[in-house]
């Protein structure tokens, strides 16, 4: 009789166990879908940041190249009056 109690607690116990795994492994697995859905977010988010900064970019050096259209950048030399 103390044989099939001890038994059946060991078969209790793996079968607890074996219901953990499974759980932690399902727990495990939601984590990773949710880590590679913010990693897209993220590679997404970042796309989208280097394109803005890439606009504004690309904007204040044509705001710069059309102030300086038309200026004067010739130098003077006191040495050599200018005619």
């Amino acid at each position: 009789m103390r044989d099939k109690i001890i038994a059946a607690v060991v078969g209790a116990v793996l079968v607890i166990l074996a219901g953990l795994v499974g759980v932690g492994g399902f727990l495990g697995y939601q984590a990773i879908e949710r880590l590679d859905a913010n990693a897209q977010t993220t590679a997404s988010n970042v796309k989208e940041l280097d394109e803005t900064i890439q606009d504004q970019s690309d904007s204040q050096s044509s705001r710069i190249d059309d102030s300086l259209s038309g200026v004067d950048l010739g130098s003077r030399s006191m040495a050599f009056p200018r005619r």
